[in-house]
């Protein structure tokens, strides 16, 4: 008889809101490194997240999913370097950075009559 118990904990990402995985991922990445597989599947979600969001990623009313996508690709960022990150964190953190740089680019252009004040960010 397997007398053996699994304690593994699975987290269901899909629903999480941002507030929420903001919180996760902030416990994952303080963790061990055996948490790492659990931000690669947070990545993963992210991922799908930014995909369902589209070109809206960058609008007012995303503001936390994009706030949470920085986080994300912070943490695979700084976990690169560790011994014992998975294989795929790069992979994944291109991903994110390709679908940013698809999704935050508007497909039609628009021409606005406004000028934007850019002096606080020099």
């Amino acid at each position: 008889m397997n007398t053996r118990i699994d304690y593994t904990l699975k987290l269901d990402l899909e629903r999480c809101n941002i507030k929420e995985l903001q919180y996760i991922l902030q416990i994952a990445y303080g963790a061990t490194s055996r948490c790492f597989s659990d931000i690669i599947e947070m990545a993963d979600d992210t991922i799908r997240r930014m995909n369902r969001v589209g070109h809206d990623i960058t609008s007012r009313d995303n503001i936390r999913l994009l706030q949470y996508v920085n986080s994300v690709s912070s943490v695979l960022k700084q976990i690169i370097s560790h011994p014992s990150a998975p294989d795929n964190v790069e992979h994944r953190l291109k991903d994110i950075q390709t679908i940013f740089k698809h999704c935050s680019h508007s497909p039609i252009r628009v021409i606005s009559p406004i000028s934007c004040d850019i002096t606080h960010l020099l």
